[in-house]
């Protein structure tokens, strides 16, 4: 249980978990981390899960306002939260 203490890490398992099983999303994740450590050679799992969610993460998102009159989906940039979340929901 290398990464049992990177929140980043415990917030992508409560993302990724089925019906509150966390357990299982638990021991996808170590499988995941095991066939990355021997298969691929990578180092350290949970960088590479970080620059996987830093990479899908959007720099701005998409606000609806209303400019007159007109509904219009503007560009805002968005914080580091946000992108986050955005990122999960993309590697999910």
């Amino acid at each position: 249980m290398m990464f049992s203490r990177d929140p980043v890490v415990l917030k992508f398992i409560k993302k990724i978990s089925v019906h509150n099983d966390e357990v299982a999303a638990r021991k996808v994740i170590q499988e995941a981390f095991f066939i990355l450590k021997t298969k691929y050679g990578v180092a350290d799992p949970v960088d590479c899960l970080r620059r996987g969610i830093k990479n899908c993460s959007p720099a701005v998102l998409t606000k609806r306002r209303v400019v007159a009159g007109r509904s219009l989906n503007i560009p805002v940039p968005c914080d580091e939260n946000q992108g986050r979340k955005k990122g999960f929901i993309f590697l999910r």
